[in-house]
């Protein structure tokens, strides 16, 4: 998604990625919660058979920062789109 709305850089790695999204949108993320949620993110990047431990705050963090892709990014790329073509 974050390569779709163009947030990442060409070649950037995903940890660098997310961690930029995450500085960018919610500068006042506590260091611990911001690692670990990067570390979240390259579990489920690895693709491993196990499942990695998540808890309610991971998965709300999760939907925050798509809602955030959306609002910020995609939604007035679109409009923009649609006003173009409509112009």
């Amino acid at each position: 998604m974050m390569t779709e709305a163009n947030f990442t850089q060409p070649s950037e790695p995903w940890d660098q990625a997310i961690g930029r999204l995450l500085k960018e949108k919610y500068p006042d993320l506590d260091p611990p919660e911001h690692l670990a949620f990067v570390n979240l993110v390259g579990a489920f990047d690895n693709r491993s058979h196990e499942q990695p431990l998540t808890k309610p705050i991971d998965v709300y963090l999760i939907k925050l920062l798509c809602e955030t892709l959306f609002r910020d990014t995609i939604v007035p790329a679109a409009l923009e789109e649609r006003r173009k073509a409509h112009s």
